[in-house]
């Protein structure tokens, strides 16, 4: 699951400032638990690939050929 959000991030599938997907429809495409869910959005932020915001929605950092902003 990593590898395929982390393919449509670096592809442009899903281009910067894209909203992410909620949570939940996240679960329910890739059969998932939350804690695993959890697990790789926190990898995805590691790797400043997605930001999140408290209470808001997760979006896209990553431009396409460049690095992501730190």
């Amino acid at each position: 699951m990593y590898d395929a959000i982390r393919e449509k991030i670096v592809s442009g599938d899903l281009p910067a400032g894209h909203k992410m997907p909620p949570i939940r429809l996240l679960q329910e495409e890739y059969g998932v638990s939350y804690g695993t869910l959890n697990l790789v959005i926190n990898m995805l932020k590691l790797e400043k690939l997605i930001v999140g915001y408290q209470g808001d929605a997760m979006y896209v950092r990553h431009k396409p050929g460049e690095p992501p902003e730190d």
